[in-house]
């Protein structure tokens, strides 16, 4: 994981709640790691993260859309998840709240249901989001 995240090693599992369909559990255990026979293996690639229009000064959205939506990684078949970076504005209203968190996890394969984790003060937060 890039190192401003606050973590740098090893494994983290992600448990979404079936039940709930909104949240989930995070088990991370810093000295553990994949064996070298793992399948399925993902490998990080250096990107750019643009903070969505939302954040931008209205005058400047027009202009500004088509480039974020380019360098989104939600509008590109190339990534299966993102690690770190700038938040999607859902419509859940949610966006400024989480301003105060790290964004670790963002899922992108597969599509819904998308699943975010979060690292907060007191452990992680995982959110799932359903359009």
């Amino acid at each position: 994981m890039p190192a401003d995240l606050g973590v740098s090693r090893g494994v983290m599992s992600i448990y979404t709640n079936e039940d709930d369909c909104v949240s989930g559990v995070v088990a991370f255990d810093p000295s553990a790691s994949l064996p070298e026979s793992a399948n399925n293996r993902l490998y990080a690639h250096e990107g750019h993260s643009l903070p969505p229009p939302d954040a931008m000064p209205s005058e400047d959205y027009e202009n500004y859309l088509p480039i974020w939506q380019s360098n989104c990684p939600l509008y590109t078949t190339e990534a299966a998840a993102v690690l770190g970076g700038w938040h999607f504005p859902w419509p859940d209203g949610d966006w400024q709240e989480l301003r105060q968190m790290t964004l670790l996890l963002w899922t992108i394969d597969e599509a819904e249901p998308w699943v975010e984790v979060w690292k907060e003060p007191t452990g992680f937060r995982v959110i799932q989001r359903m359009t």
